[in-house]
């Protein structure tokens, strides 16, 4: 499953299964699942953006 939240309507949060969009939830309803421990300060989570390995990098592909 995956939690999506879209740029342009961030108020609401999309769950995929696959590639389907199987609900839509408000964000403050997912913001409410959280628990007491895990809502400490938020701010933006930085992550690097997936790059797909070239062909013939992976040791089981030379097999």
């Amino acid at each position: 499953m995956l939690f999506l939240y879209p740029h342009t309507d961030s108020d609401v949060c999309l769950v995929m299964k696959g590639n389907t969009i199987v609900t839509v939830f408000s964000r403050v309803v997912c913001l409410s699942w959280r628990t007491p421990k895990a809502s400490g300060p938020r701010g933006p989570v930085r992550r690097e953006p997936y790059r797909r390995p070239s062909p013939g990098t992976w040791p089981l592909e030379a097999a």
